[in-house]
């Protein structure tokens, strides 16, 4: 059984609306979650969801994040820590869960979530 499972796969882009559109129309993706503030959309692609955020100015355009969601952040970041593997600090969202960030030894990086109260069928 596997410790972690992919929950998306998030792009980081320029123009998160004109992105949100072409998924739409090329591919038939649904948003399920707009957050305009946070220049965020999470769109429905059956088996997975694609995230898009808005360009932030720290990471580059065209960049992608895999984000795992785990059942419990604290065992997960104690785990790697054993295996010599170091994570960021653990963050409280204001979107309802916990995250921390680190990299594969590529560089690719990758956030791992907790949700803190249940979700719903779409979210989880």
């Amino acid at each position: 059984m596997p410790l972690a499972t992919l929950f998306m796969v998030q792009l980081h882009v320029p123009n998160r609306e004109e992105i949100v559109a072409w998924y739409s129309k090329a591919f038939g993706f649904s948003p399920i979650l707009n957050d305009d503030k946070g220049d965020f959309t999470l769109l429905d692609a059956e088996s997975v969801r694609i995230a898009i955020k808005g360009r932030c100015a720290a990471e580059p355009a065209g960049s992608i994040s895999l984000v795992f969601r785990v059942d419990d952040l604290g065992q997960t970041v104690k785990r790697l820590g054993e295996l010599g593997i170091e994570t960021g600090p653990v963050e409280t969202s204001e979107e309802g869960y916990i995250a921390t960030r680190l990299t594969d030894p590529a560089g690719n990086r990758i956030q791992l979530f907790q949700w803190l109260a249940i979700r719903d069928k779409d979210q989880q």
